[in-house]
């Protein structure tokens, strides 16, 4: 019964929840731990319960990974240095440097070790954020041979990491499918900008194939809001 069925749709959660964070206009957010950082652009984004992670696409070697942590040293340098040297990385000749990014402390160093026999770096940013002890870990990983480029994506990274306000967590809320009256000149482009989805991904979720128009004006369609 495509009438019941639909009905039991209207409302259901698109993609990841407020829970656990979500990408919102390029940005991944997380309104209960009220924290935004920004991702290279067109990095591919996988949210999992105990980290984030972004690569580039087509390259398996490159990473950059936000975790968050539990450090008991007020030292941020200290600290990374220690998990860093837990996962077998020691410190390169450059010493790191104690900071701040958007007014909260941190530490940025870079660090090598090897995996499965090829030299890696690894830029790991440690930013401190929320009840005592708690920070989150942004690393970023990357062939030794060419990881200027990782280097400089993790930066930037690491940079964007800032605290959200009350106000802007609370307006965060989950994108959730409901169905509407396709209008007289609607596009799967018009009807994606902003929400969270991709144009295809919106007509395949109305049973059309990428690249079509949407149902003529009235009928009802399933978009994301």
């Amino acid at each position: 019964n495509k009438t019941s069925f639909e009905r039991r749709l209207d409302g259901v959660i698109v993609g990841d929840s407020r829970d656990k964070g979500v990408m919102r206009n390029g940005e991944f957010v997380h309104p209960i731990l009220r924290f935004g950082v920004r991702f290279p652009q067109g990095w591919e984004v996988a949210n999992s319960d105990d980290a984030v992670a972004a690569q580039p696409a087509g390259n398996d070697g490159a990473a950059i990974v936000l975790q968050q942590v539990t450090t008991a040293s007020d030292n941020l340098a200290r600290a990374t240095d220690a998990s860093m040297r837990a996962s077998n990385f020691a410190p390169t000749l450059d010493a790191g440097v104690d900071t701040t990014v958007n007014g909260l402390a941190a530490f940025i160093g870079t660090y090598e070790g090897v995996i499965e026999r090829t030299r890696v770096l690894a830029r790991a940013g440690l930013v401190r954020h929320g009840a005592r002890g708690q920070a989150y870990r942004i690393l970023g990983l990357g062939a030794a041979a060419d990881f200027r480029a990782v280097g400089s994506a993790a930066d930037a990274t690491i940079r964007s990491f800032r605290p959200l306000s009350a106000t802007e967590a609370d307006g965060i809320q989950d994108a959730v499918l409901r169905l509407v009256p396709a209008k007289a000149g609607d596009t799967w482009d018009s009807l994606a900008s902003g929400r969270g989805i991709s144009a295809a991904s919106l007509a395949i979720m109305n049973g059309l194939p990428p690249g079509s128009r949407p149902p003529a004006a009235g009928t009802v369609i399933r978009v994301v809001r």
